[in-house]
């Protein structure tokens, strides 16, 4: 949770998406104390499947409001040196498979 407060910058925002149950419990319970204590907002993205349930979060996402970084893009060919750059925790955000 301090590594996160860190990399946050004062009123920033994290939102943890799956994970262990014990991580998850320590977003909810350290992670919130961590952010309101330092003006931050550190919890937890949760939404209920089906198309329906992320339209606002694609509005927000369209609107420029919530960003997605991008980390890497790689070729249908490249399906194990993507995993492996996942698998290895060097992805610094969402890696993409274009199957195109």
């Amino acid at each position: 949770m301090f590594a996160y407060r860190r990399a946050l910058a004062s009123g920033g925002t994290y939102r943890c998406v799956g994970g262990s149950v014990p991580a998850l419990l320590r977003v909810l319970t350290v992670g919130w104390l961590v952010g309101r204590l330092t003006g931050r907002a550190i919890g937890i993205l949760a939404v209920k499947e089906g198309p329906a349930h992320f339209e606002s979060l694609a509005a927000l996402c369209l609107s420029g409001d919530v960003r997605i970084h991008m980390d890497r893009t790689f070729s249908l060919d490249e399906l194990p040196a993507a995993l492996a750059h996942v698998g290895e925790g060097r992805a610094l955000g969402k890696v993409v498979v274009d199957i195109s």
